[in-house]
């Protein structure tokens, strides 16, 4: 698949969060060599989706390069595997992604799409997410591929 043919929506401005809190976060994650990074709430309906569209577009801001905002939220078992090729074949040319999931406490597929990309960024949800969550999702992420977490408003 071609990169003009990728599931894509032009981020919109990074709201709610404050543009130079994900200036500052962007850079901190480059700290990490990666291509594709999943952005992994601790519970669904969180604002990571949100997180994910911020990064999506101050990393294109920022490198004067395209960061493909994938969102892959409600997948299932029969779309994983497709979404799994399209991750491996956006990032084969060097090109970024940032991946908006489904909490893989409440949709296991998100697993496979976690452990397909490069690395894991946690969205905690400020006042709703409880620490069992947080907990389990981080031992189904891998602590390895996990280069932090953040803590995101409530939608």
């Amino acid at each position: 698949m071609k990169k003009s043919e990728q599931p894509f929506e032009p981020p919109t401005p990074a709201q709610p969060y404050v543009l130079s809190e994900i200036q500052e976060l962007w850079y901190a994650l480059q700290a990490k060599n990666w291509l594709s990074l999943a952005v992994v709430p601790s519970r669904s309906g969180s604002g990571a989706r949100e997180l994910a569209r911020a990064l999506a577009e101050v990393g294109t801001a920022l490198r004067g390069e395209r960061v493909l905002l994938f969102e892959a939220e409600r997948s299932d078992s029969e779309s994983v595997v497709k979404h799994m090729v399209q991750i491996r074949n956006y990032t084969r040319d060097n090109a970024r992604m940032v991946i908006a999931l489904d909490a893989p406490v409440e949709n296991p597929t998100a697993i496979s799409l976690i452990r397909a990309a490069d690395a894991a960024l946690l969205a905690v949800e400020r006042g709703a997410s409880d620490l069992r969550n947080a907990r389990k999702t981080i031992e189904l992420v891998g602590p390895d591929r996990l280069l932090g977490s953040v803590l995101v408003q409530s939608r």
